[in-house]
């Protein structure tokens, strides 16, 4: 009888340069001590996201949600007035919003109350990276057409289409009519 041998396929390796399935939390981690009172959250950009979801919870299974939003076209968001200032610790993750990546492992960090908490130097890392998203706004900014009447509040500033501005300087034009006619036929 003849003899046959089987082979097995050995498993194909992992892909070195596979995509991560979704964006990685840059700053606040390891739980570091962040200014409860204005906090700056950076993640890695995600290939073909343009809008991002962050959730920020007092525990790392996000069942209940103190900031939940999003954010579209960047990949730095601050947060002004919204943790506490008590030195509590909290997570946040993101996901790509569009694309519907997964959500990114959850980092940690501590709501602390200033800079004086903050290891030395990071301060001078936050300016530094506050100047570059200052300068990519602007950036963005001047090539960006009028948005129609957005307002992302309270995470970024309003923004509202020119005819808005149009009819309250009208308002406010005709009201101030009224109370100069209303005060001439009083005397």
């Amino acid at each position: 009888m003849p003899s046959t041998t089987q082979t097995e396929t050995p498993p194909s390796p992992p892909t070195p340069n596979a995509a991560p399935s979704a964006p990685r939390p840059q700053k606040p981690t390891a739980g570091r001590t962040v200014d409860g009172r204005m906090t700056e959250f950076h993640w890695s950009d995600y290939a073909g996201a343009n809008t991002y979801r962050l959730q920020i919870s007092p525990t790392d299974s996000f069942e209940s949600l103190h900031v939940d939003f999003t954010v579209e076209d960047t990949t730095v968001t601050e947060l002004s007035g919204l943790l506490p200032i008590d030195g509590s610790t909290w997570y946040w993750r993101v996901r790509a919003e569009d694309i519907a990546s997964d959500w990114s492992d959850p980092a940690a960090f501590t709501a602390g109350r200033s800079d004086e908490e903050s290891a030395p130097g990071e301060k001078k890392q936050r300016d530094a990276d506050k100047r570059k998203a200052a300068e990519a706004s602007a950036r963005a900014a001047s090539t960006a057409k009028e948005p129609e009447g957005e307002a992302e509040v309270p995470f970024h500033t309003a923004q509202t289409s020119s005819k808005w501005v149009i009819i309250a300087a009208a308002v406010m034009v005709s009201s101030f009519i009224a109370t100069v006619i209303a005060i001439a036929m009083a005397l």
